[in-house]
């Protein structure tokens, strides 16, 4: 019978939890933190184990924001996103949050390619690693004009994506912008990927 569920904590075990069946009344999944790292390849948080339990049905709120020390491939890897993102076991969803992920612009476009984007009306999508093209893509997409809400802050999206969002009807909002230390950290990570 749990409505809400709010997992402020960490070493539990997320892909067992989010996939049970019994699920069917949790209108609120809220995870701070991650389950516990191991040396396997499952993903900190198991987004494809929500995208994959049709129990969600009634799930109007989910908001993840793992833990930002975790690095390599990130703590919400880009293959998760695109999977929560393709779902339609999530038929009620109206509020997502999906923080320090490493989602860029190839999420924003899963995000409008997405089933679940004619329901949202509030996403949160900070420290996702979206620039102005990202901003640019949104900024045509009729659905992205029913968001209530878009946060796009710590992102790499400027004054300049952020007006063109605005200008078409988005109500998006991008505070605390990146430092030029953090910015610059970012560049050399994404050179070295490129040089891999």
């Amino acid at each position: 019978r749990v409505e809400e569920l709010q997992l402020l904590c960490d070493g539990y075990h997320a892909r067992a939890l989010f996939a049970l069946p019994n699920l069917t009344r949790l209108q609120v999944l809220r995870v701070v933190g991650i389950g516990p790292v191991s040396l396997s390849a499952d993903p900190a948080v198991p987004l494809d184990a929500v995208a994959r339990n049709p129990a969600l049905g009634c799930l109007t709120h989910l908001l993840v924001h793992p833990d930002a020390r975790l690095r390599g491939h990130g703590p919400l890897p880009l293959s998760q996103v695109r999977e929560l993102l393709a779902t339609r076991h999530l038929p009620s969803l109206t509020h997502l949050q999906l923080r320090h992920s490493d989602m860029g612009d190839d999420g924003i476009d899963a995000l409008i390619g997405s089933p679940l984007l004619r329901r949202l009306e509030w996403v949160d999508l900070r420290n996702g690693a979206v620039t102005d093209a990202g901003a640019r893509a949104l900024s045509t997409c009729a659905l992205a004009k029913n968001l209530r809400r878009l946060d796009l802050s710590r992102n790499r999206v400027t004054a300049r994506g952020l007006s063109l969002l605005r200008k078409a009807g988005v109500n998006a909002v991008a505070n605390t912008a990146l430092t030029r230390r953090e910015q610059a950290l970012i560049d050399d990570a994404a050179r070295e990927a490129d040089m891999e």
